[in-house]
């Protein structure tokens, strides 16, 4: 199996992004013997794979004792979606997904893996949380953005009284299927 290497900003950038969320390290555990262990340092290669080892001393050490796991950075992009998005119950399916299949398109399909990195910073940086979060990625910022490229963006509007409106249906073909109805407004109180 020939193994790419990625630039080497993407091997630190890598490493930032590992280092600086506690999180994606508590998601790598490997099996040593009887008990399972929680990788707490790690080393990234130049083909984007990461090695995480728990014991003291130097790698070599570490494998000769086979206290490592040697970790693909499809594998890893995964691990670092699942920290993105959340876990469990709080977590962003929409994200998750448009996020995973990014990196398995850049990935499986194209053999990028510089993009796959820069997939996994820019999410990063645009989360809600955690150090490498962007304070100039915001609501207002994209808002701003949307209004000046054309793009419309969601908004809210009260009406007072009944609005009588007409929805349309796509029906394909150029074909709209008019609906009439009679819609409630939320009642907003101070």
């Amino acid at each position: 199996m020939a193994t790419c290497r990625i630039d080497s900003v993407r091997v630190d950038l890598l490493r930032i992004l590992i280092s600086c969320e506690p999180a994606i390290l508590s998601r790598i555990s490997f099996q040593d013997g009887k008990e399972r262990k929680t990788g707490k340092k790690f080393q990234v290669r130049e083909d984007g794979t990461v090695i995480f080892y728990c014991g003291k001393g130097p790698l070599w050490w570490q494998r000769c004792c086979n206290d490592y796991e040697l970790v693909s950075i499809v594998d890893v992009a995964l691990r670092v979606a699942d920290v993105i998005t959340g876990s469990h119950g709080t977590r962003n399916e929409l994200a998750f997904d448009g996020i995973t299949k990014s990196i398995l398109d850049e990935a499986i399909k194209k053999k990028d893996y510089d993009c796959v990195v820069d997939i996994l910073f820019d999410n990063m940086r645009n989360c809600s949380d955690g150090p490498l979060h962007s304070k100039y990625i915001n609501q207002e910022a994209i808002q701003k953005y949307a209004k000046e490229n054309g793009h419309r963006t969601r908004e809210e509007i009260t009406v007072e009284g009944p609005l009588l409106a007409t929805l349309g249906i796509d029906l394909g073909g150029g074909r709209v299927a008019s609906v009439i109805g009679q819609v409630k407004n939320k009642i907003i109180r101070n």
